[in-house]
């Protein structure tokens, strides 16, 4: 069984939400030599803005904790000098996953002018650039991964991340404790994948050249060159000691809690913290909340001459969406915009990075609801294609959240055409369509997921509710007057199909033949000829 990776009871989270808590994050910078970072907004938006940063820091001394900065109490005019500090300092190296977002995100809370302290960052490293690298090159245990950060931890090292509050409202306050949670370990896990990609990639270290040397990234482009460094110490799963000093201040309820004490500096504990945490079941594996100190700033200093560049991040207003734009642009030139950027995606993410199957091999689906009849024609096909509600207007991320629950609950692939959700990456299960017309997106995924339908799967299956069928027929004496069967029809017709979640009947009249007609041709069309 997959260990659920989790935060341990010892690793400190410091919540900021004030000037005050800000200033004292700024005096761990003085001591951190590694720093994570992720962020958190509202899912359903087009143009993220962050309300929640996350950082895990690591100081030379070996121990770790937590940052949760506060975005939506924070002024900016503070927050800009914590990032510029940590985003510039030559000293610090940064690590994320597919982190421009992130910083676009950053850039857009903070808003012009005080955007530009997102601008470069150096020394810095994305972990998933990191491991495409060294898989092309095929360096002897790094091993495939989908897109996602899930897919990656649990492909590298064999643990899996929970997910499921990424759909939640990031902007709501107070936070949840199982938010809280969710975000720091969301960066926590980030110093754990950095040093088991470096202690797998340490033994190849001399297939490369040594007049490799790190080059510029402009924006996001994937260029990663440089010797290997040595082996880096593992992180394990056994307790650590905490480093001195406690973590949170302040009661969990509508005021944000500050830093009573810095993590790294030492202090009295506070009284009572801001969230608890379960003590790591036989399923769990906690992030350590402390690693070895033997070499660790030397071979950190390699890891950064080998492997890190710098990041420089177009910040113009209008690239950031900061600014109107002059003209209000009709609703077809929007769609033709949405769709021009849709084809941009990379297949990477656009289709998933995690297919399941049944036994029998067979794949099921979750269709959003902006794919209604999608999922109306696969159910004709005999397919297994759930759907869930649009949902309150405003509320997208409720969708999003019980889409992505759903398919992992129930192993299913998402189908949507919201290149938002796409790019939001909330789960690998996931497929952009990039058609609009019904029956050419059946094909479309007919053809990517190599669908096998015969004869017999066709009109198995409730089109309605996507419900199966009572197994056996019933006579029109089985129905009850509620079925809403037309009197005629009861006496024409001898056999009767209900469906055994809705109640919908169903009978082969002239409208089945119909169908059954324009299915096997849709299928001949495909070359899969079903069978009779």
């Amino acid at each position: 069984m997959t260990q659920q990776l989790c935060l341990p009871t010892d690793f400190p989270v410091v919540n900021v939400a004030s000037v005050e808590a800000l200033e004292r994050v700024r005096l761990d910078l003085q001591s951190a030599t590694l720093v994570a970072l992720d962020a958190e907004w509202e899912p359903h938006a087009r143009q993220p803005s962050a309300t929640l940063v996350q950082l895990a820091f690591r100081a030379a001394s070996g121990a770790q904790h937590g940052v949760l900065l506060d975005m939506l109490s924070l002024p900016a005019s503070h927050s800009q000098h914590l990032f510029k500090e940590l985003f510039q300092s030559p000293k610090i190296l940064k690590v994320g996953f597919g982190w421009l977002q992130d910083l676009h995100a950053i850039a857009r809370r903070l808003g012009p002018p005080h955007d530009d302290s997102c601008a470069v960052i150096r020394p810095c490293l994305d972990l998933g650039q990191l491991h495409r690298q060294l898989l092309s090159r095929r360096v002897p245990s790094i091993k495939p991964a989908g897109s996602s950060l899930a897919g990656l931890l649990r492909a590298q090292m064999g643990v899996s991340l929970d997910k499921s509050q990424q759909c939640s409202s990031w902007s709501a306050r107070p936070l949840s404790a199982q938010q809280v949670e969710y975000a720091a370990l969301d960066a926590a896990c980030l110093l754990g994948l950095f040093d088991s990609l470096a202690a797998a990639a340490a033994p190849s270290r001399n297939a490369f050249p040594e007049s490799c040397r790190p080059v510029t990234r402009l924006t996001g482009q994937s260029s990663l060159t440089g010797i290997l460094p040595p082996p880096m110490s593992l992180p394990t799963s056994s307790p650590a000691s905490s480093p001195s000093g406690q973590n949170i201040e302040g009661t969990p309820a509508s005021n944000h809690e500050h830093v009573s004490h810095s993590a790294f500096h030492g202090g009295s504990a506070p009284a009572t913290p801001y969230f608890t945490r379960r003590v790591p079941s036989s399923t769990q594996t906690p992030v350590p909340s402390s690693v070895s100190t033997k070499g660790l700033q030397e071979r950190l200093d390699e890891a950064i001459k080998a492997w890190a560049g710098v990041l420089r991040v177009d910040a113009q207003p209008a690239a950031l969406g900061l600014q109107p734009a002059k003209t209000k642009a009709s609703r077809k030139q929007r769609s033709q915009a949405r769709q021009a950027a849709e084809k941009e995606l990379p297949l990477s993410v656009r289709t998933p990075g995690h297919v399941p199957r049944d036994a029998a091999g067979r794949v099921r689906f979750i269709v959003d609801s902006m794919a209604e009849g999608l999922a109306h024609q696969l159910r004709l096909c005999g397919v297994d294609a759930a759907t869930v509600p649009a949902g309150p207007k405003g509320q997208r991320h409720r969708a999003y959240r019980q889409m992505v629950d759903q398919a992992q609950a129930e192993d299913r692939v998402i189908l949507t055409c919201d290149s938002v959700f796409i790019r939001a990456r909330h789960t690998e299960q996931a497929y952009m369509l990039g058609r609009t017309d019904k029956y050419a997106q059946l094909e479309e995924v007919v053809e990517f997921f190599n669908l096998h339908i015969n004869g017999g799967d066709l009109l198995s299956r409730c089109a309605k509710c996507n419900g199966e069928f009572i197994p056996r027929a019933m006579t029109a004496d089985d129905l009850s007057p509620e079925a809403g069967v037309p009197v005629q029809v009861k006496q024409d017709i001898s056999e009767f199909w209900v469906c055994g979640t809705c109640g919908k009947v169903y009978w082969q009249g002239n409208q089945y033949g119909n169908a059954l007609s324009r299915l096997t041709t849709r299928l001949d069309n495909l070359k899969l000829r079903p069978n009779s």
